[in-house]
This record gives C-alpha cells, structure tokens and sequence, in this order.
C-alpha cells in the first residue's frame, strides 16, 4: 500500500534550518563587534600617520599589522581597508622605489582589492587603491580606480577634495572619458564649497585646469577669479 507522504516534514525542516543559521548569525555578531573593537587603537594611529602627525616607525608597523590579523579574520571589511592604507604609508616611510617599499605597496594592493571581491561599491576603498596606484607609479591602474570611486559615490562630499587632488594629479593620464567625470566633479564640487575649490585651485597651482571647466558657469567662474588673488595674497 502506498504511503502518504509526509506533509509537515518540510516546513519543520525549513524553521530547522533557519533556526540553526539565525542561532549562526547571532554567533558570529559579538566576534564582529570584538573585531570592530580591536581596530580602533591601529586606526587612531594610521589616521594620525595620514594627517601628516609625527608616527614611529614601529607604531605603524603594529598597527598595519593588528589590521592586517583582522582583514584575515574576514570579520570586517574595515581590517582590510586600513591595512591597505597602513601599508601604503609604510611604503612612503619605507621610499615606494625599493624593494621594501615595493612589497608594501603590493601588500596594500592585495588589501583593497580584497575587500573590493566583496564590497565592489565602496567610493572610498576604490579612491584608496587610486592613491596607493599613484603611488606606485602605476599610474593607468590609478586612474582607472579614480574613475571607479567616481562611479560608487559620485556625491560623496567627504570624497570630493582628496579626489579632486588626486584627480589633478592625474589628469595628464586621463582619457577624454575620464576628464569628462573629472570636469563633472569639479562643477560639483564649485556647486557644494567653491571657497574649498579655490583654496585648493590655488594650493595646487591648478586654475589653468579649472577655469575652463566652469566656462559655462558665470557665476562660479567670477567669483573663482575673485577668490583668487585674494588667496594668493595670504601665501
């Protein structure tokens, strides 16, 4: 005689499973939060290193290493990005043009794009590996993941000066697409702080790039070249 089958079966087996990776996910929560905790002491001292702060050698290298034992954990994409940015810097300690300054810069590398496999639209870890690009002097690398940060966070305001630098430091390796991107966050970045465009016009040297950009905005034009004189008076 035929059996009947056994209908309450899959839905205890489905509440099963999703008990078991509910009970999994609620694991694995306190070893993130400890990771995201873990990093706070290494990203104090390469962000200080990144502002230009007086940051010994071996306080660095412990940092970039705390960083990097948490990327290999894989609990937070944060390990990764700041081992990329610790690895760069010791790179810059290190002189990017030898051997060991090289290996950092290919540490960094592998470091960003790690989290990138994961996280492909993050704007910030993309304009990382830029910088990290640049400097290496892989400079078409550099300008190719400029244009992805551009993509991933085009009115990300935080992201608008530091890409604004390195945009001018590349813009002689662009191709026509990317000084369009370039000239559209330039037009954006006038809209947003055109005083902080000036300052930075004038810092860099670069209002032969920029004026001609702004050629049909009249307003923020005028008002760049009043801006100006006046900061360069300040230097």
């Amino acid at each position: 005689m035929a059996t009947t089958p056994n209908r309450g079966a899959a839905p205890w087996a489905a509440i099963a499973v999703s008990v078991a990776l509910g009970g999994a996910l609620l694991a694995s929560a306190p070893q993130r939060v400890l990771s995201e905790l873990f990093l706070l002491k290494p990203a104090r001292t390469i962000r200080a290193a990144e502002a230009g702060e007086p940051v010994p050698l071996d306080a660095l290298e412990s940092a970039t290493r705390q960083a990097d034992a948490e990327a290999a954990r894989g609990l937070s994409a944060d390990g990764g990005d700041l081992a990329g940015r610790g690895h760069t810097l010791l790179a810059l300690y290190r002189d990017p043009a030898s051997p060991k300054g090289m290996a950092e810069l290919d540490a960094a590398r592998a470091a960003f794009l790690s989290v990138l496999s994961h996280a492909p639209l993050s704007p910030y870890v993309w304009d990382h590996l830029s910088y990290t690009e640049v400097t290496a002097h892989r400079l078409r690398e550099a300008v190719a993941a400029w244009r992805r940060s551009v993509r991933a966070g085009p009115f990300d305001t935080a992201l608008i000066p530091p890409r604004f630098e390195s945009g001018l430091a590349l813009h002689r390796y662009m191709d026509a697409a990317s000084r369009r991107e370039f000239d559209a966050q330039v037009r954006l970045y006038a809209q947003w702080n055109l005083p902080q465009l000036a300052e930075q016009t004038v810092r860099f040297d670069a209002a032969d790039i920029v004026r001609p950009i702004l050629v049909h905005d009249p307003a923020e034009l005028a008002e760049l070249n009043r801006l100006i004189p006046l900061l360069k008076a300040r230097l």
